[in-house]
This record gives C-alpha cells, sequence and structure tokens, in this order.
C-alpha cells in the first residue's frame, strides 16, 4: 500500500487556497496549529468549502460578460443564457475557479417526433455559425484588442 505523502498535499491546497490578488488565505485555524497531525489537517482543509465572496465575485464576472454580449450582438434572435460548473454548485477547491457561461439560442425546440426542420423562420446552422463569429468576435475585441466592434444586421433570406 502507498505512503500518502500528506506534506506534500498539504502545500497544495495551501496554494489553491490562497488569493494572489489579495494575499489572503481561505484555509481555516486548524491550518496553521501543530497540535493535529498532517493527514488529520488535510482531511479537515480539503472538506471545507471556498469561502462564498470568492464564488459570488466569479458569478458577478459572468453577468459581466453576458452584459456585454447582449449590448453588442446583433442578431435576430433572443438568447438565454446559463452557468454551470463547480463554482455554481459550491464545490469548487480553488479560490479561483472557472465558470461555464453557456449562450443559448432561446427558440429552438426539437419535439421527439418530427417531420423535419419545425423551423421556417431561418437555418438554425446559419443562426448558431453567426451566433458563434460575433460572441468570438466580440470577445477578441473586448478582451484581447480592448477595441469597439460594430455589426451590421443580418439579412434573412429563404
Amino acid at each position: 500500500m502507498a505512503t500518502l505523502n500528506y506534506t506534500k498535499r498539504l502545500s497544495n491546497l495551501q496554494t489553491r487556497k490562497f488569493d494572489q490578488e489579495l494575499h489572503e488565505s481561505v484555509l481555516s485555524k486548524s491550518f496553521g496549529t501543530r497540535d493535529l497531525p498532517d493527514d488529520v489537517k488535510y482531511l479537515v482543509e480539503s472538506m471545507l468549502p471556498i469561502d462564498n465572496k470568492y464564488n459570488n465575485k466569479t458569478i458577478e464576472a459572468a453577468e459581466m460578460v453576458k452584459k456585454h454580449l447582449e449590448n453588442k450582438f446583433q442578431l435576430h434572435f433572443n438568447r438565454a443564457y446559463r452557468t454551470q460548473g463547480s463554482v455554481k454548485t459550491s464545490t469548487n477547491i480553488k479560490v479561483h475557479s472557472d465558470l461555464d457561461l453557456l449562450a443559448i439560442i432561446d427558440k429552438y425546440f426539437y419535439p421527439e417526433k418530427s417531420n423535419g426542420n419545425v423551423y421556417t423562420e431561418s437555418d438554425p446552422n446559419v443562426d448558431i455559425k453567426e451566433f458563434r463569429k460575433q460572441a468570438t468576435s466580440i470577445f477578441l475585441c473586448k478582451f484581447l484588442l480592448n477595441t469597439e466592434i460594430h455589426f451590421s444586421p443580418v439579412s434573412l433570406t429563404s
């Protein structure tokens, strides 16, 4: 049976739970005590959730991204947004964890039994491609190039 190196595990845990921007650790008081053996200390610390203030910052950042997208999109269909991931469920093990922001075209529904495409307003493949193209351009301009972008409305053809 392999012996676990709890000193190394505690070091990794300390790194995961340290906010370098604030120079602040989210470890409990038990982490610093010498009265507990390393294996117990690791068990206690690894089971403690990340403080909600860190997760809330991540969720707020996702909301800002959503608002930025919505302000720049020039699309003929509505969008819906969902979030998922460990931050959303408070199961993350790092102070700075990612959050999945899903952007969804909010008009498609495919029934279990269908005689083909039930949408005649537009082509779903064209919609998805334009959605992705605009989202990518918005992100590139905002976060990499720090510039503004403007789209022309897409014309719909049958």
